[in-house]
């Protein structure tokens, strides 16, 4: 069998010989160079790479599990082969080269391939945590310049031709979806979630793909859904504070509406600047923190509670359930299911606070609901002061942590 190569002929002379016998008679014919034929060559197939951390393989588009440390040198091994159906050579005259598509901000990491075996390296500078996209591009009619090939260059044929394999490999923690590295607007600040005996309302808080959800209702793509799961929890009020299932008299902040939306200057990036266009707000990487606040602002000595709750679901399809907080969390450093009617209370003289903070690396949809701010600081003035206390949500990504610059500092999808 032949294959198409820079050290063979690709240009073949074909001849023949016949024997024919009739009659006691032989016939013989010999047919010199009756034809040419020329080869084709076919680009390189069957690229992928192998893991250096478990073997896995991937092709091309896919990403690389499980992460790398940042201190890695090695990433894995690209392999292919250069399209002939002689098997027996169809790994020869192959070259391979790499380019660095995409990296986090900040990386000096340089990223080498060795030309001959396709084994991928750090070579200079360091890894950050983020997510890399590298390209494996296998030439065949090709070699090394040098004898060692990993210090050589590709020096390739007319007839070369090219397959680029295409991969993604995330170092340490990745950054969560931007919406939510980005943090809360404004827009949270401003939303009264004061008592319910004033002018205050229960909050939600949803982090999902729609930008369209802006309450709790069972039906519709308006809506949520939490209230029918938050109204059949035992040992809460719920039902009642939220109202029905209906659940439409919540004040609401949907993460992925109001990063689109919101005039707030640090969510205007590039040139011109412009709100970058978001495309979640739901959890598809990283560890999303979010630290539910009660905030007393009056100074006068009154008392206020609220419960809150936070729930997951993996997507608008599926039931909700209680979110599960990962191990390390600073309000449930032993991880779990969050619990169901957590309570917030601030009493005394003075402005003051008390907060929950957990993490959460579980890729889906959240939603925190509270069931309203009550206690005696609720009555009417001058025995209470029913706007003095507040309950709202922050959140970020708890590896890149609250950033004054998300334009440049978070680097996850949109």
């Amino acid at each position: 069998m032949i294959y198409f190569g820079i050290k063979t002929s690709n240009v073949w002379e074909i001849s023949f010989e016949t024997s024919f016998t009739t009659g006691g008679t032989t016939y013989e014919d010999s047919l010199s160079n009756a034809f040419t034929v020329s080869l084709s060559n076919s680009a390189p197939t069957s690229l992928l790479i192998t893991s250096a951390i478990d073997s896995s393989t991937y092709t091309t588009g896919q990403t690389m599990t499980p992460t790398f440390s940042n201190t890695a040198t090695s990433i894995g091994t690209f392999s292919g082969k250069n399209g002939s159906a002689d098997t027996a050579n169809d790994l020869q005259d192959l070259c391979w080269s790499i380019t660095t598509t995409a990296s986090p901000g900040g990386s000096t990491a340089v990223l080498s391939i060795d030309k001959c075996t396709g084994a991928v390296t750090v070579t200079s500078g360091a890894l950050i945590n983020g997510t890399y996209t590298i390209t494996g591009t296998l030439t065949d009619v090709s070699v090394s310049s040098t004898p060692t090939c990993s210090t050589g260059s590709c020096v390739s044929d007319t007839a070369s031709l090219s397959t680029d394999c295409i991969i993604s490999f995330v170092v340490g923690t990745a950054d969560t979806d931007q919406a939510i590295c980005f943090g809360e607007t404004s827009a949270m600040a401003a939303l009264d979630t004061s008592c319910s005996a004033g002018t205050g309302k229960p909050l939600e808080v949803f982090f999902g793909v729609s930008s369209s959800v802006n309450n709790g209702t069972i039906t519709g793509t308006t809506g949520s859904k939490t209230q029918a799961y938050l109204s059949a929890l035992p040992g809460t009020n719920y039902g009642t504070t939220r109202g029905t299932a209906s659940a439409l008299d919540l004040r609401y902040y949907n993460v992925r509406s109001e990063a689109l939306s919101t005039s707030d200057l640090g969510f205007k990036c590039g040139l011109p600047p412009a709100n970058p266009l978001f495309t979640t707000g739901a959890l598809t990487q990283g560890v999303l923190a979010i630290k539910a606040r009660l905030i007393k602002s009056t100074v006068d000595n009154l008392d206020y509670t609220t419960n809150f709750t936070i729930l997951y679901r993996a997507d608008a399809s599926a039931g909700w359930s209680q979110a599960t907080a990962e191990v390390g969390s600073p309000d449930q450093p032993a991880g779990g299911a969050i619990g169901t009617f957590i309570a917030l209370n601030r009493s005394g003289a003075g402005s003051s606070e008390e907060f929950k903070e957990f993490y959460f690396t579980a890729v889906g949809e959240y939603a925190v609901c509270n069931n309203a701010v009550t206690g005696p600081g609720c009555l009417a003035a001058p025995a209470g002061t029913p706007a003095g206390c507040e309950f709202q949500v922050d959140f970020y990504d708890q590896t890149t942590g609250v950033t004054a610059a998300p334009c440049t500092d978070c680097t996850g999808p949109l």
